[in-house]
């Protein structure tokens, strides 16, 4: 036999479908941190969750049977798994952050008291994550991560006025956002963020700050400790010209309308959108110099992405969906491209974007659906290649794979 997957289906196939003809099958793709929300520009009551199954949708176009959601309404966790073609979801519910609060879904907290209840809260609620945030102080962090453990949670955290490697000797399940993880604590009139993406991840390439990079490397190395990069996330969000061609970017405005906004950029629109994008989604001008050190400061990210890779550290495929230009399901497609092209082997790459991020959610891999390619990713000319055209099966208990001889 030579494998050749020719149907994969929940049943027997129907006799008047045509069959399609797969190359390789895998447990489905588990996106690491997402946050499956969206909105209408004007709701109508009767499909209130249209944004919500559009994302889904998304999802399940591009093999992902499994998310960890970082960041919403605590009631989404709950009825997400009731909309038609749900993922298996680990959820955070809102994110725990000291006051004024940067991000909508959140639950702000004034002492350690109130972090406490907030973890009782979560556990209440069904959730198996608790998301501390950028203002949150060490000292509440650690309480959050004590809380947690009595009540069979996990913390992940967003590196501010808890810096990352404080953070991972707190005990952090998880850190997320590479491209925070350089600067020490910030202080917290800043804590919230100030800085643009772009000078976020030019920072790396700062002698200043590179000292910073080997004791994150120590510190984390050899912790049960995960590290989320999202660094498809960063690019997006600092480099307009890449935002705008996204080519799937009309699909995220059934989940985020204002990328129609980005849309028309496109062509000669860009001139005049450079102002829009600057003044309500952060952008810079990345020209010249400032171009250059954003690009040696990505180099430095990647770097350090192979780096933590090499030493032991388990790696969390993300996409952050739906950031600016992040495409559900494909935004992890091509954060794992970037993961290749940094120097990551191509089968460590799919393994941490499917059975890695199951297991390490307690996710039985092969639960969360087939994935079936119709390319084989070894010997595809890119990994984006082969996951192009995936198909999902999400009943692998029933479902019929058909192998020709």
């Amino acid at each position: 036999m030579d494998g050749r997957v020719v149907e994969v289906g929940d049943g027997p196939p129907p006799v008047d479908r045509d069959r399609r003809e797969y190359a390789f099958l895998a447990p489905a793709l588990v996106d690491g941190h997402c946050h499956v929300t969206g909105y209408r520009a004007y709701p109508n009551a009767d499909t209130p969750f249209a944004p919500h199954r559009a994302f889904l949708a998304l999802l399940r176009e591009a093999g992902v049977g499994a998310v960890r959601d970082l960041g919403n309404h605590a009631e989404m966790a709950a009825n997400l798994p009731l909309l038609p073609d749900a993922p298996i979801v680990r959820a955070a519910g809102p994110v725990l952050d000291e006051p004024p609060g940067r991000v909508e879904h959140c639950r702000l907290v004034v002492d350690e008291a109130g972090v406490r209840d907030a973890v009782r809260r979560a556990a209440a609620e069904g959730l198996t994550w608790v998301k501390t945030y950028s203002a949150l102080r060490p000292r509440w962090v650690a309480a959050a991560v004590e809380e947690a453990a009595a009540h069979g949670l996990r913390v992940a955290h967003r590196p501010g006025r808890t810096d990352a490697v404080t953070a991972v000797r707190l005990g952090v399940a998880s850190v997320e956002h590479l491209p925070l993880c350089l600067s020490p604590a910030v202080p917290a009139a800043t804590a919230v963020g100030r800085r643009s993406p772009a000078d976020i991840v030019r920072a790396w390439a700062d002698p200043a700050q590179a000292h910073f990079v080997p004791d994150l490397m120590s510190t984390v190395a050899g912790t049960a400790t995960a590290v989320t990069p999202l660094l498809l996330a960063w690019r997006r969000a600092a480099v307009l010209e890449e935002a705008v061609a996204e080519p799937l970017l009309d699909r995220l405005e059934a989940v985020a309308p204002y990328h129609k906004h980005l849309h028309q950029m496109r062509g000669p629109g860009l001139a005049f959108g450079r102002k829009y994008a600057r003044r309500y989604l952060g952008y810079e001008q990345l020209r010249g110099q400032a171009r250059q050190e954003f690009e040696q400061g990505w180099a430095a990210l990647c770097r350090c992405l192979v780096d933590l890779a090499a030493v032991g550290v388990p790696l969390v495929a993300g996409s952050d969906a739906p950031g600016v230009s992040l495409v559900p399901g494909y935004a992890l497609h091509a954060e794992l491209a970037i993961w290749e092209a940094a120097g990551l082997d191509r089968a460590a790459v799919l393994a941490a974007a499917t059975t890695g991020n199951a297991r390490w959610l307690g996710i039985p891999p092969w639960s969360a659906g087939v994935l079936a390619l119709p390319a084989d990713p070894f010997t595809a000319p890119a990994l984006t290649a082969a996951l192009a055209g995936a198909a999902l099966a999400v009943a692998p208990a029933t479902a019929t794979l058909e192998v020709v001889p």
